[in-house]
C-alpha cells in the first residue's frame, strides 16, 4: 500500500487559481499514473490541524519521518468533546513518550470522512509493535470510557514507510 501526504500552509491552497489550473489540466503522465487511475483504494480527504494548535518552526522545517502511522476515525457526536480532550491531553502525549515516536498530531476533516485523522511520526515502522507502545494503550483510566466509542475506517490504523520525499 502507498500513501501520498501533502502538508500545506493552509487548506485555502486547494482553492487557489494555481492549484485549480494544475488539477484541471493534468499532464500526460498524471493522466496515466495518478492515484485516481491506478489506485485500488483512493482516498482524497482534506484535513486541518487541531492538535497541536500551531506548527512550530522546527516541525515546519523538518522532513517527513521514516514511518507514519495513520488512524482515521469517527466518534458519536455526544462524546466528541470528551474524545478530543482525552486524545489531545492524554492519548497522544502518552504515546509520544514511547521510544521511536517523533511526534503525534491530529486533524479534523474539511472534506471527506471519517472526521478525525491521527498522524504519528515514527523513527521506524515497528514502533507500534513494541511493548512500550502496547503499555501506553490502556495506561489511563479514561481510555476505557472513550475507546469503545471510536469507529476506525477500513485499513486504520495503518503504518506506512517513506520511500521518497520531494
Amino acid at each position: 500500500k502507498h500513501l501520498a501526504v501533502y502538508e500545506l500552509e493552509s487548506v485555502a491552497a486547494l482553492e487557489s487559481d494555481a492549484y485549480k489550473r494544475v488539477r484541471t489540466n493534468p499532464t500526460a503522465w498524471t493522466k496515466r499514473c495518478s492515484p485516481e487511475v491506478i489506485g485500488t483504494t483512493y482516498i482524497r480527504n482534506v484535513y486541518t490541524l487541531i492538535h497541536p494548535t500551531t506548527v512550530t518552526p522546527p516541525v515546519a522545517e523538518s522532513g517527513m519521518a521514516p514511518a507514519l502511522q495513520l488512524g482515521r476515525m469517527d466518534v458519536p457526536p455526544e462524546i466528541d468533546a470528551d474524545f478530543n480532550t482525552w486524545y489531545n491531553t492524554i492519548y497522544i502525549p502518552n504515546y509520544e513518550k514511547v521510544p521511536g515516536v517523533i511526534r503525534g498530531r491530529r486533524f479534523r476533516a474539511v472534506t471527506g470522512t471519517p472526521t478525525y485523522l491521527t498522524f504519528y511520526e515514527f523513527q521506524n515502522p515497528k514502533v507500534s509493535e513494541s511493548p512500550a507502545w502496547a503499555a501506553q494503550r490502556d495506561i489511563a483510566p479514561e481510555t476505557q470510557r472513550i475507546r469503545p466509542h471510536m469507529r476506525h475506517a477500513p485499513g486504520s490504523p495503518g503504518v506506512y514507510v517513506k520511500t521518497f520525499s520531494l
